[in-house]
């Protein structure tokens, strides 16, 4: 797949996918590898052999039931899902598929770690992704459409930076409470640069769960699940999450999203299921809801987006 775009939903590239609903196969890759791909994502219910009809394979490339590419094609892949579900699992574009890889890639600095650590006095233990238990990875995407930005605001910077500040407010709504570990992890996470920020999210008042800032940058930022064993253990999940803000070339439209990669950590949260990815879902939706209101009723204009919250086997990945 040498000097062709990488499509991060199939990081063993057997197909590229443009985002647009096309895909290109190579030399000497087989159709059959690419539906069963396709298939296990749910974006076919057709059986190989409709599969191939009905996109033409047969034809355009002179495939017969899962045989070997001869010349490098693309072709458009029909959409057979039923309109419900394909109003459910909206499709997301290269740029967010670069993110997602980002944030299951994602590994937080020595450097940052260690300055943490002497600075809190807090005894910590990492959460990587690659070492959790769960089978299922969670990848989702919360985003919102800016088309005014509030009062006082003038860019989609500043405007990250407000929410940092605001953040404690934000979840609000869900049973759940955001707080610093102290005062200086405050200072930190609400300033320009909040790279290292020990935060806390108590859910439901019984749990604590820590996180540390593990990227910051002027367009986002990113949390990563810790241990502390001796404040509040560990969390339920392994988890990159990033919190950024973009233009979407609409108009002057700016887009705050947050998304996330994340397994069950261990045996007991993996028993969990959906209660596990759900009661996450709740807490994005009640923030992307209360930043409308805040852009709203500071003099802007925003909408939710729709969302996306999928589960996919952590072996394709890894």
């Amino acid at each position: 797949m040498d000097g062709n775009p990488i499509n991060f939903t199939d990081i063993r590239g057997l197909y590229v996918d443009h985002g647009d609903g096309s895909y290109s196969l190579e030399k000497d890759e087989t159709v059959g590898e690419m539906y069963d791909k396709l298939a296990n994502e749910g974006k076919t219910h057709y059986s190989y052999d409709e599969f191939a009809t009905k996109n033409e394979l047969n034809r355009s490339t002179g495939l017969i039931n899962g045989g070997v590419v001869k010349n490098t094609t693309k072709f458009k892949v029909k959409d057979d899902r039923p309109d419900e579900i394909k109003d459910d699992q909206e499709e997301v574009n290269l740029s967010k598929e670069e993110n997602w890889e980002f944030l299951i890639r994602h590994e937080l600095s020595d450097e940052t770690w260690d300055d943490a650590t002497e600075r809190s006095g807090v005894e910590m233990q990492k959460q990587p992704i690659e070492n959790a238990y769960g089978d299922d990875l969670n990848l989702d995407l919360y985003s919102m459409e800016i088309t005014k930005l509030p009062n006082v605001i003038n860019t989609k910077e500043e405007l990250l930076v407000k929410v940092r500040e605001i953040f404690s407010t934000l979840t609000e709504g869900d049973g759940t409470d955001f707080e610093p570990l102290n005062n200086e992890e405050d200072a930190i996470f609400k300033s320009e640069n909040s790279l290292g920020a020990l935060m806390r999210f108590e859910v439901n008042i019984a749990e604590h769960l820590s996180v540390i800032c593990t990227a910051s940058e002027s367009d986002y930022w990113v949390f990563s699940t810790i241990r502390t064993p001796y404040l509040d253990w560990g969390h339920a999940v392994s988890e990159n999450r990033m919190f950024g803000v973009k233009n979407t070339g609409s108009d002057g439209a700016i887009e705050f999203y947050i998304m996330g990669a994340d397994r069950a950590a261990a045996v007991f949260d993996d028993d969990l299921g959906d209660v596990l990815w759900n009661g996450a879902d709740g807490l994005w939706k009640v923030v992307m809801k209360n930043v409308v209101e805040y852009v709203n009723s500071n003099g802007g204009s925003a909408t939710v987006n729709k969302s996306i919250s999928k589960r996919v086997k952590w072996k394709d990945y890894k």
